[in-house]
């Protein structure tokens, strides 16, 4: 069973309330495909990496505003944890025009959705549990709690087991 966790300059145009229309690509490479969640001026994106040709997680940030510092020094360091129970961050752009961070997808079903349909078996639900536990342990000896854990962050996914994505 695992766990995974979703944690230069790029023009884009304001996408968060349209879908991902004529193709978009952040940073000369990131496509957005499918938009996951928004909430005010932030979204979560499903995308492709047209270099590497792989799904990727794309957080957008608002425009126009400087990114804090404490969030920048909470990626970076999400950056260093390795787990392979963790999304892995790949790339971020911090620029008030578009800025991004870009990580790992993590394929599955909410946590969420599978309680609201009726899974998972108490076992399961426990198993997932300690597999996220176990998981969160190794980025806190890392300094680097997840500060946003919900069921909408863990997903499911039966090739893989238990997967989490940041902010979802």
């Amino acid at each position: 069973m695992t766990v995974a966790v979703e944690a230069g300059t790029a023009r884009r145009v304001d996408v968060r309330s349209e879908g991902p229309g004529p193709s978009i690509l952040l940073g000369g490479r990131f496509r957005l495909d499918e938009r996951i969640a928004a909430a005010g001026a932030l979204s979560l994106w499903k995308a492709t990496d047209a270099l590497l040709c792989r799904p990727v997680s794309i957080h957008l940030l608002p425009l126009g505003v400087p990114v804090p510092a404490p969030v920048v020094e909470a990626v970076q360091a999400a950056a260093r944890v390795n787990d392979p129970r963790l999304a892995t961050i790949y790339d971020t752009n911090y620029s008030t025009d578009g800025p991004y961070i870009v990580s790992e997808w993590t394929p599955g079903t909410h946590l969420e959705d599978l309680v609201l349909s009726g899974l998972p078996s108490p076992a399961l639900a426990a198993a997932m549990i300690a597999d996220a536990a176990d998981a969160l342990a190794v980025a806190h000896q890392a300094g680097r709690p997840h500060l946003c854990l919900s069921p909408r962050s863990l997903r499911w996914d039966t090739g893989s087991a238990v997967g989490s994505s940041p902010g979802q």
